[in-house]
């Protein structure tokens, strides 16, 4: 049986998968973490609790998605407001690759507002802190800008640069994040508080229906 997807525009193909990318790999980006206190194993996050997908911008460009899975819990069982944070490049430009070399998650972020309610207000349960830890390999440190730091709620060549609880910056290090690579790393919060963008949520609806109303021939 072949399936035929009919009247359906670059553009439009490029919001939907868009749109749903996040959705495909946010849970095979971040590994399970438990918690950091015995015995609340349902808690333990087992996923990316928030995306972010670098992709082409239809319009020209690059865009930034947050999505958050809700099959995702905080695995922080202390305080119940610890996230697992996961960065996926879905940029493709063969001329001249792109590679994330930063994540900034303050107000002034051109893609949105990425800041939140104490983000990086580390109080010392992070994701190689707590028990089981996210990676036999941790403590996982590496070297950042100047400024930045590595600490145990750092991922694989991450570093952070918090500006103020609410705001900062992290650093993808060692290169930083290639075509169809990802990263990952903890914070206290939710970046950009607890739903998605208004563009991502958009996306996803503009992509659903487009789904919806797709031809398809079935050839024996």
């Amino acid at each position: 049986m072949k399936i035929q997807l009919r009247h359906l525009s670059l553009p439009i193909a490029l919001l939907i998968l868009g749109s749903l990318s996040g959705y495909l790999t946010a849970g095979t980006i971040c590994p399970a973490v438990g918690v950091a206190t015995a015995g609340t194993g349902p808690n333990a996050g087992t996923g990316c609790f928030v995306l972010f997908t670098y992709s082409n911008n239809p319009a020209g460009g690059i865009q930034i998605t947050r999505t958050i899975d809700p099959t995702v819990l905080r695995y922080d069982s202390m305080d119940g407001d610890d996230t697992t944070v996961g960065v996926v490049n879905h940029v493709a430009n063969s001329a001249a690759p792109f590679f994330i070399i930063e994540l900034d998650l303050t107000p002034t972020n051109p893609s949105g507002d990425f800041s939140g309610p104490n983000i990086f207000n580390f109080d010392g349960d992070g994701i190689c802190q707590v028990s089981p830890a996210i990676s036999p390999l941790c403590p996982l440190s590496s070297v950042g800008p100047a400024g930045s730091i590595a600490n145990g709620y750092s991922g694989p060549n991450v570093t952070f640069q918090a500006l103020t609880v609410n705001s900062g910056r992290v650093f993808f290090n060692g290169g930083g994040i290639g075509f169809n690579q990802s990263d990952y790393f903890g914070l206290e919060d939710v970046p950009g508080g607890g739903t998605p963008e208004p563009v991502t949520a958009l996306l996803v609806g503009f992509g659903l229906v487009s789904l919806g109303v797709l031809r398809r021939r079935y050839v024996r």
